[in-house]
């Protein structure tokens, strides 16, 4: 009985130190796996916010060209749904004075009556997007009678902003839309 109380008392605090080294060792471990858990979580939303931006700008260029698709004569002056300071000085828009709005028609105004804001399956006005159409011009439409059809060519181009956990999440698209019309009808 003395030789097991000597033993014992050599290995007095091993225990302590083994115990206290695992609980370190698992600390670390937690605390590894919840900084990775908050980097993969921060990764997923920006990564979901810049899809919500790009999905919500090509919405906007789809909505400019359907517009577009509606509109017998088609507009031959630049188109937005924000604002632009032209220099045009002829009256494109009829309204009796050359102003701004004679390059640059509120298409969105027309369409819903709110400037700066198309709309969002949400319908959250956080998500805005901008779109312009700059008018290229007409010309020969190929494969078509030149002296009875003309192709009318557009820039389109769509920013979408979409408030992000740091700053915002931006995307831009930018197409070139053309229709075929019939001169004189």
């Amino acid at each position: 009985m003395i030789q097991i109380k000597a033993t014992l008392k050599k290995d007095d605090g091993s225990v302590i130190v083994a115990a206290m080294l695992i609980l370190v060792l698992l600390t670390i471990i937690g605390i590894s796996a919840t900084t990775m858990s908050n980097s993969e979580l921060n990764i997923t939303s920006n990564a979901q916010l810049h899809k919500m931006a790009f999905f919500t700008a090509e919405s906007g260029w789809l909505v400019m060209s359907d517009w577009l698709d509606d509109q017998y004569p088609l507009p031959t002056v630049n188109l937005g749904s924000d604002g632009f300071e032209g220099t045009d000085v002829t009256d494109n828009d009829g309204d009796g004075s050359t102003d701004e709005l004679d390059e640059y028609i509120r298409f969105t105004n027309a369409m819903w009556g709110a400037p700066d804001m198309l709309p969002f399956s949400d319908s959250n006005p956080n998500h805005q997007y901008g779109v312009t159409g700059r008018y290229d011009g007409a010309g020969i439409a190929p494969g078509w009678d030149p002296t009875l059809f003309l192709r009318y060519n557009y820039q389109i181009t769509s920013t979408a902003t979409v408030p992000a956990r740091t700053g915002n999440a931006v995307s831009q698209i930018t197409v070139t839309a053309g229709k075929i019309e019939k001169i004189g009808s």
